[in-house]
């Protein structure tokens, strides 16, 4: 991932009210499909904003689903960098891996997301919880096969 050219908004001369406003547009972007026009915004923020992990976590959703699965992941470990509770880019990272025949580093965030929410209310958690009965099967049919 390249590094960001600002260290900081206030370096850009952009204060935190335009940074908000900047979010709220590609994230309403994102939800409307708008991947192209997200797309940049997010990537502005990452330069002006990099250690937010939410604009990072979009842009691994963006990248997710343009299929270049390697800035996903990129972009869901800066995420997780900063805020290791994010359950949605650790699942997001984790069906990448799986994707991937990475089973034990998709099982190993599977597993930090459900340990995150041990009452079962979060959906991003409960989605891990059904991808790990996945990879299970998966490693079971992978040791049958190399029988």
């Amino acid at each position: 991932m390249k590094e960001p050219e600002f260290q900081s908004q206030e370096q850009a001369g952009i204060g935190i009210a335009e940074i908000a406003g900047l979010v709220l547009s590609g994230h309403s972007l994102f939800e409307n499909g708008r991947m192209a026009e997200a797309k940049q915004i997010f990537e502005g923020l990452a330069v002006l904003d990099g250690g937010n992990p939410y604009v990072h976590g979009h842009l691994g959703a963006i990248y997710q689903k343009e299929k270049a699965f390697d800035l996903a992941i990129a972009h869901y470990t800066r995420a997780l960098q900063v805020f290791p509770g994010d359950l949605c880019s650790l699942v997001n990272r984790g069906e990448i891996q799986l994707r991937q025949g990475k089973f034990a580093e998709a099982a190993d965030d599977f597993h930090k997301a459900i340990e995150l929410d041990p009452r079962g209310s979060d959906r991003f958690a409960n989605r891990a919880r059904m991808l790990v009965l996945t990879v299970q099967e998966a490693l079971r049919l992978a040791k049958k096969a190399g029988s």
